[in-house]
């Protein structure tokens, strides 16, 4: 934890990351370079929709602002659960922490269920 914060005030990161899953996409700049070679400075943006996904643990969808590439990431990953449990592109305190801290909560929950465990205040 320490270290993605440091890697966060060295790096900077890109402020709508927070509200939304970019795995690691960014705005990246350069040049156009026209025929007789002039360059003029423009930039690259992700390609960002705005997506609903299901939550498997939580049995509801979650709307987010996905980049193309995370939504291939979540594919690949089996669902959004298990991507976001397995994503080292989720800043600290962002919407997508605050939903993964809520699915690891119910799975844990749904484990002592799982167990025999009962809630008592003796």
């Amino acid at each position: 934890m320490l270290h993605e914060m440091l890697h966060q005030l060295v790096r900077g990161g890109m402020g709508r990351a927070k509200r939304g899953l970019f795995e690691g996409k960014e705005i990246m700049f350069g040049n156009n370079v026209s025929f007789s070679k002039r360059r003029t400075r423009r930039n690259w943006k992700p390609n960002v929709q705005t997506k609903r996904l299901w939550s498997d643990t939580l049995e509801k969808r979650v709307e987010f602002r996905v980049t193309a590439h995370a939504l291939r990431c979540i594919n690949k990953a089996g669902g959004l659960d298990e991507f976001l449990l397995k994503s080292k592109h989720i800043s600290p305190g962002s919407r997508p922490d605050h939903l993964k801290k809520q699915i690891l909560a119910e799975m844990a929950n749904d484990e002592m269920l799982r167990d025999g465990y009962t809630r008592s205040t003796e």
